[in-house]
């Protein structure tokens, strides 16, 4: 815990008062903590509390309101998430899935950001209706636009976007009609997931200060909802620049939500052993007090709703695909677990479908 005083500077101690919830079961309430350089020195009754308590102690009396410990957040992605919240048209406030609404939300927030070069839309659910880059060049038909699902592991983009990218048809036969989808000319028709968006956000004209804002918009938005502790599982995965956004905040003195990060290794790495040393360094080189590298991610699969989640058996309507196997070598993954250790990294992976947890869980064995 840091403190800080009204100009910023470090406080030494500091003594808070109300209901606290302790999360100690012998003794569940206190009225009162003292913190001393960052730690808990005392938690008990107020008075006790104050007589611990130097003259110069910054007092925080939040009364009969209730205190309690911060959330956790187990998963979640900093940089994606602020970008969402200040950089994109926001489609989850939608609910279930309306493209008219879709459409209207996109149109004004074009008409609002008239001087952008590409517009971007996050929050679609997709639902049973296909939706092909003819309805997005419907909505903007002179500049690139990219709608993106809540769970990030699709895409849809209109015509242009498609050129910008570059994504045409020998492009579609490179990665697979699973994760590009075509038409019946063979031509992509608009719909990506999983790979492929990985070369759309390497294309997206991101700097190091539009990271660190976006950085800021999502450490606002969880410390007023009581996350105080995060893990960013791939932190690098929508802006290869994140440890060090992070870093120069950090440096800034405008962390204030610790971050425990897990950096991207690449499907199928050519060499874990060199993989796990580049994380390592980066360990080195951007931790600090608020960020922290602790592992490494990786992903094994898609999700459900794109079909592209590594099931045991055969989607009921795609007889003979079981979806996408992405970080599927035995050897390499067990290599990666291993020297993982050896640095004193855990690994974090994606797995969401019955048969990527089943080749886990064969590795780890």
């Amino acid at each position: 815990m840091r403190l800080t005083g009204d100009q910023g500077d470090i406080v030494k101690q500091t003594l808070v008062l109300g209901k606290i919830i302790t999360m100690d079961q012998k003794r569940p309430f206190a009225r009162a903590a003292l913190v001393k350089d960052g730690v808990f020195a005392y938690i008990g009754e107020a008075e006790q509390a104050k007589k611990l308590a130097g003259a110069d102690a910054q007092v925080l009396d939040y009364g009969e309101h209730f205190i309690y410990p911060g959330f956790l957040e187990s998963h979640c992605h900093g940089h994606f998430a602020g970008d969402r919240l200040i950089g994109q048209a926001n489609l989850a406030q939608v609910g279930l899935t309306d493209y008219d609404k879709y459409r209207e939300i996109i149109k004004e927030f074009i008409a609002k950001n008239p001087h952008r070069t590409f517009y971007m839309a996050a929050g679609w659910v997709e639902n049973d209706e296909y939706v092909t880059k003819a309805y997005l060049d419907g909505i903007c038909p002179d500049k690139p636009l990219i709608m993106q699902t809540g769970g990030g592991h699709s895409m849809l983009l209109n015509t242009k976007a498609l050129a910008w990218i570059g994504i045409d048809a020998a492009y579609a036969k490179k990665y697979g009609y699973d994760m590009v989808h075509v038409d019946e000319k063979g031509e992509p028709d608009g719909y990506i997931c999983e790979n492929p968006l990985m070369d759309v956000i390497a294309k997206l004209p991101t700097t190091v200060e539009d990271g660190k804002n976006y950085l800021l918009a999502w450490q606002d938005f969880a410390l007023s909802n009581g996350y105080t502790g995060v893990a960013d599982a791939g932190s690098e995965l929508f802006f290869r620049d994140s440890p060090r956004a992070y870093w120069e905040l950090e440096k800034e003195g405008k962390l204030k939500l610790r971050t425990y990060a897990y950096l991207l290794a690449p499907d199928n790495v050519e060499d874990p052993k060199a993989e796990v040393a580049r994380i390592a360094a980066d360990r080195a080189r951007y931790g600090g007090e608020y960020f922290q590298v602790v592992g490494v991610k990786a992903f094994l699969d898609g999700v459900t709703e794109a079909h592209t989640a590594w099931q045991n058996q055969d989607y009921l309507d795609q007889p003979g695909y079981h979806g996408v196997e992405r970080f599927n070598d035995h050897d390499k993954m067990v290599k990666l677990i291993a020297e993982a250790d050896r640095e004193g990294l855990s690994v974090h992976v994606h797995s969401e479908g019955g048969g990527a947890t089943h080749f886990m869980l064969g590795c780890i064995e």
